[in-house]
């Protein structure tokens, strides 16, 4: 903030005057009410934002700080979908986001916040439908055109509702830039995108696996997947061999002598022992065991085995508490080994899978097992027969099949399940489709044509039990994957789909954007998501960018029918000629939005798409600030697409977000009834209660956990900053309407050091805030206002204006431009964080600035007299610690002294205090200090602190020094008791922790009782 000299006509300096000041404020309050009500004030004062222009991307900046030369800083803000209202997560990403921005607009840098709505494709949709559904409309009568332009004013009319939500927090966003992502002009982008890819080989369209809901009848994204615990069963299914096979022979062993059999659970043993036993060897004994066991896996243990590591490339539990137990007995004894165990199968009764979806067996084409798993060695590359179809099918060996799960065999069905898809291109597997995108059982299910596939199940099973083909079927709970918003069971299936290809041969998409990120341009907050966002991009599959919807960007791929042959042209326009019709696919969501970091640039014209340039240099953005659980959907989309456009990273930083849950760490949902509405809150507590509660604090990539006794709590601080303010006014800034000028000379030494220390803390702050720490700046600044200007500086000023007879004019300019400089300073560090309370604060004190909003004002710089030495010669910052630490010692004194009341005489032996000092130790410390000499010897009690020692004249010398003797037995006494006990066995029989709780007593005894007997020696002289 500019700090301008006033002077009225005689040239006499005058901070009463309103010339020089800024300009004339709009009508707010013109007094301190007794507290700040946000419910009165907010929308008046983010009103006085927007009219005074700060939000724009436009705005002039600073004069003072040649900012002209300084990069913008700018946020294409994640666009929240246009169906609904904001959540808390909103709240807090947009609270991290809207700090940033006011943060980087006080250091004199354009600041664009560019705020937008997103479409949400099937999410919308389904919300839409169910809107119409309820009025009694049958969808079925409107056209496509019909149904989109009327959500398309749902939008609008939902993102209005929205905007008015954002404002409410305080969102200091660039209006006038906002987008929706189907809006004309972005979409123009997004269509050249596409049409990009396929001129250079990167678009295809074919038959791949998805995740597709029945019942809205689309593919949908991973995103849009949930994972819900259900009952359900395993069902064991008995494969028979096409032709017998033989048994193999294995090496058979008794279990070894002082060998541990332990089950590890799901069929699996392990024994533990210092006899070695190796693979494809088989246990004919063990107690509990029904069957023969043989060896699948072994390791040898030594001494620097690490239990865990043993565990997990074993394929055992963690949880197995007994395994792990043995293996550390095992490991201390020296070392020994450890062999995983699981039970023969015999070949004539054929081959066992476990599966939960037994009617997609129609469709196998496949039996897996490990090619480690000795028990089916022999049989791989035989043929065994798909029961109900009877189909013969090969049996393969894959390493993605785990020997633990079941009977160690996985049906492959590569047409219902990812990974049988993946194992299926492996091995050239046929692709045999049972499930209709109807969700019922197609053609190739041969007798089960028709059914829906649950009802399906039930049938499959009953047949199979009829033929004694079932070994057996289990009660589980596990997971299946609902559609998030129909709620529907997702059926993977194969479906004609439009495809992105991530890592062609001629240009590998994510090759692309894996140089990028590993090149170092893209800082990542916390630094450790780096890993997981190379581990996303590295095992990225191609991308399935069509949906089966009407809402959405319809893609530009035109068809005719030239002479019986399917024509397809790709294209922005219309082809010239007749007959073409247009693709009814839309794009997945992701695929628009993937590209919001260009595209909104591009559409407010700071980015030429052309040339790749950026006038004011917006691209690439400074930063993106986004949940961490979008990482892979939004995250990795975003710099794949904006490495392919413009060859360039789509922002230098990105900040990701953790989790908001309940004050007792649990998820928020509707269900549980633990969820914050952000509305009601801020209707209760205000806009800047809630914000600093979800910032103060917290790190990147951390979970917040939020209640609303915590919001309650920092409406305190709120609170405590009003009333500093009214302090300040009353004591010091009423009746100044500008900006002081800074004093000639500096001799108060209150005034120096409170200027130092907001310098300090300004530094700090500004570090933390330029490394996006900004939860550890929200505590420091708490911590300094609380503490350091409330509970100390306030008081200092309370001291040095009482009324006097005869003021000193000189020292009053000194407070009050101290006050001004360190108190706008606060106000301007804490802007961001409480952007309501600060403004209003700000309008109130005039004195404070020159900028007509704090919104626009840039932090002032450290004024040179901070280094000033006061007539002493003495360093004020230093002459001013001494005092609060010698204000402290008398503070706690007194207590330990029997609670000596106000007024008792002091004296001290530190380093001289200034006349100043003087004044504010005996005000804040509530003593009268004298000299040594006019305390007598009989009264004297002395207490030794870190800068010296303080005498006090105490009314009741003996009778304290009585009081100090009996506390000094007493303490003697437990001393002699602690050592006694410790001495004991009850050292050895105690549990640790209990003994060191002991020790620690002993320890804090002794130091009492030797700072005891110094006192008491002190008072027998």
């Amino acid at each position: 903030m500019a700090q301008k000299e006033n002077r009225n006509e005689s040239g006499k300096d005058d901070c009463s005057t309103e010339e020089g000041g800024r300009e004339k404020k709009p009508e707010l309050n013109t007094t301190f009410a007794d507290h700040f009500e946000p419910s009165e004030r907010e929308s008046a004062l983010y009103q006085l934002w927007e009219k005074s222009g700060a939000f724009s991307f436009d705005a002039p900046v600073s004069e003072e700080s040649g900012s002209s030369t300084k990069d913008p800083f700018v946020i294409c803000m994640p666009p929240p979908n246009a169906n609904g209202e904001l959540h808390l997560g909103h709240s807090y990403g947009y609270s991290i986001m809207d700090t940033l921005g006011r943060y980087h607009r006080a250091q004199a840098r354009p600041v664009l916040l560019l705020p937008g709505k997103d479409h949400a494709g099937i999410q919308t949709q389904v919300v839409f439908e169910n809107r119409l559904r309820a009025t009694g409309r049958d969808l079925s009568t409107s056209t496509r055109e019909q149904l989109y332009d009327e959500c398309y004013a749902f939008c609008m009319d939902r993102a209005q509702y929205m905007r008015a939500q954002e404002k409410q927090l305080g969102l200091s966003a660039d209006w006038e830039r906002e987008f929706f992502t189907l809006d004309p002009r972005l979409s123009n982008v997004v269509f050249e995108t596409f049409v990009r890819l396929w001129d250079d080989g990167l678009i295809y369209r074919g038959k791949r696996i998805v995740n597709w809901s029945v019942l809205s009848g689309t593919a949908i994204s991973d995103v849009e997947v949930d994972r819900k615990e259900v009952e359900g069963t395993l069902t064991y299914i008995r494969y028979p061999f096409a032709s017998p096979v033989t048994a193999p022979k294995f090496k058979e062993i008794d279990l070894p002598e002082g060998s541990q059999l332990l089950s590890a659970g799901g069929g699996l043993w392990v024994v533990v022992g210092r006899q070695e036993i190796t693979a494809a060897t088989v246990l004919r004994q063990g107690e509990g065991v029904d069957s023969s066991l043989i060896c699948v896996e072994a390791a040898k243990l030594s001494k620097d085995s690490a239990v865990k590591k043993v565990l997990s490339e074993l394929s055992v539990p963690d949880e197995a508490l007994q395994v792990a137990q043995a293996l550390s007995q095992c490991v201390a004894a020296g070392g020994g080994f450890i062999a995983t165990l699981v039970a023969q199968f015999d070949p004539s009764e054929g081959l066992v899978t476990a599966t939960t979806r037994p009617e997609t067996m129609l469709g196998d084409t496949a039996l897996a097992v490990h090619p480690k798993d000795p028990r089916y060695a022999h049989v791989v590359g035989a043929a065994v027969v798909v029961p109900l179809i009877e189909r013969e099918v090969k049996v393969i060996a894959d390493n993605r099949v785990e020997i633990a799960f079941g009977a160690g065999v996985v049906k492959v069905t590569p047409a219902h399940d990812f990974l049988d898809f993946d194992i299926g291109e492996t091995h050239g597997l046929p692709v045999i489709q049972v499930i209709g995108t109807d969700g019922r059982m197609t053609e190739e299910a041969g007798a089960y044509k028709g059914l829906e596939a649950r009802e399906c199940r039930k049938r499959v099973v009953a047949d199979l039990e009829a033929k004694g083909l079932v070994e057996k079927i289990e009660k589980i709970v596990h997971k299946v994957p609902i559609a998030e918003r129909s709620k529907d069971i997702i059926e993977p299936l194969i479906s004609e789909q439009w495809f992105v290809a991530v890592d062609d041969k001629k240009h590998s998409l994510k090759g692309r954007a894996l140089e990028l990120l590993q090149s170092g341009k893209i800082d990542i907050h916390p630094p450790h998501f780096r890993k997981e966002f190379e581990h996303w991009l590295k095992n990225l599959r191609d991308w399935n960018i069509s949906r089966q919807l009407w809402w959405g960007h319809r893609l530009p791929v035109w068809y005719r029918d030239q002479a019986g042959e399917m024509e397809t042209k790709v294209s922005i326009e219309v082809p010239s000629g007749d007959g073409w019709r247009q693709e009814t696919d839309t794009f997945d969501t992701w695929f628009s939005s993937g590209q919001w970091a260009f595209t909104t640039l591009a559409a407010c014209g700071e980015l030429d798409m052309q040339t790749g340039k950026a006038a004011k240099g917006a691209f690439p953005s400074e930063c993106m600030v986004m949940g961490r659980d979008i990482l892979f959907f939004w995250a990795c989309r975003m710099l794949l697409l904006t490495a392919y456009r413009m060859d360039e990273v789509p922002w230098k930083s990105i900040y990701f977000t953790g989790l908001i849950r309940d004050e007792h760490g649990q998820k928020m949902s509707k269900s549980k009834g633990n969820g914050i509405e952000p509305g009601e809150i801020i209707k209760k507590f205000g806009s800047d209660a809630l914000r600093v509660g979800l910032l103060f604090g917290t790190t990147p990539g951390n979970d917040v956990n939020m209640g609303e006794g915590k919001i309650s709590g920092y409406s305190k601080f709120i609170n405590k900053l009003w009333n500093a303010a009214k302090l300040l006014q009353m004591r010091t800034l009423g009746d100044c309407q500008s900006a002081c000028p800074p004093p000639a000379q500096i001799r108060s030494d209150a005034a120096v050091w409170i200027v130092a220390e907001v310098c300090r803390v300004r530094a700090h702050v500004r570090h933390l805030m330029d490394t996006y720490q900004l939860g550890q700046a929200l505590s420091e600044l708490y911590g300094f206002t609380w503490d350091t200007y409330c509970d100390w500086y306030l008081e200092v000023v309370k001291v040095l204006t009482k009324e006097s007879a005869s003021p000193d004019t000189a020292a009053l300019a000194e407070l009050r431009w101290a006050a001004q400089y360190s108190f706008g300073s606060l106000l301007e560090m804490l802007h961001p964080f409480l952007p309501f309370l600060t403004e209003e604060i700000y309008q109130q004190l005039p004195g404070l600035g020159t900028a007509p909003t704090l919104c626009q004002a840039a932090w002032r710089p450290d004024p040179k007299q901070v280094s000033f030495e006061s007539a002493s010669g003495q360093r004020s910052t230093d002459a001013m610690v001494r005092v609060i630490e010698v204000v402290k010692a008398i503070r706690s004194s007194k207590v330990s002294l029997g609670g000596l009341g106000s007024g008792i005489r002091v004296a001290l032996n530190t380093d001289p205090l200034s006349e100043e000092g003087e004044r504010l130790v005996q005000e804040l410390g509530r003593v009268q200090l004298v000299k040594p000499a006019e305390i007598s010897a009989d009264r004297a009690v002395a207490q030794v602190f870190a800068r010296g020692v303080i005498l006090f004249d105490h009314p009741d010398r003996a009778g304290f020094a009585t009081k100090l003797s009996k506390e000094a037995t007493s303490l003697e006494e437990n001393i002699e008791r602690l050592e006694k006990r410790l001495a004991s066995d009850f050292a050895a029989r105690a549990k640790p922790e209990v003994v060191a709780v002991e020790r620690e007593k002993l320890q804090v005894a002794k130091q009492t009782l030797s700072r005891l007997s110094e006192e008491l020696k002190a008072l027998a002289r």
